[in-house]
């Protein structure tokens, strides 16, 4: 369980797509986060964005191979976004139960 006060938990998984994408694309490089915003913004003007899906099929083909490595992620990764105020012990014990 990753419990992130900073970024949201979507930021996250881009992040994190970002990083699985830089050794998936060797000397080509991986996806920035730029890229990987800006993506979402063009798919979300269009009213195109269904999610992650689309914006996988829009990044550079490192992007796609970088969700690849991710799939071990849904049984091991648990984002959450934290609130200071709301965000205690006793929810986060909650949050492990869930």
């Amino acid at each position: 369980m990753l419990i992130c006060y900073e970024r949201s938990p979507s930021l996250l998984l881009q992040q994190l797509l970002c990083m699985e994408s830089w050794p998936a694309g060797g000397s080509k490089g991986g996806v920035s986060l730029a890229q990987s915003c800006d993506a979402l913004a063009d798919l979300a003007m269009e009213g195109a964005l269904e999610g992650v899906s689309s914006l996988v099929l829009t990044v550079p083909k490192t992007g796609f191979l970088g969700w690849r490595g991710m799939e071990k992620y849904p049984d091991a990764l648990y984002p959450y976004r934290g609130d200071p105020v709301y965000t205690s012990a006793e929810a986060k014990d909650k949050m492990v139960e869930f």
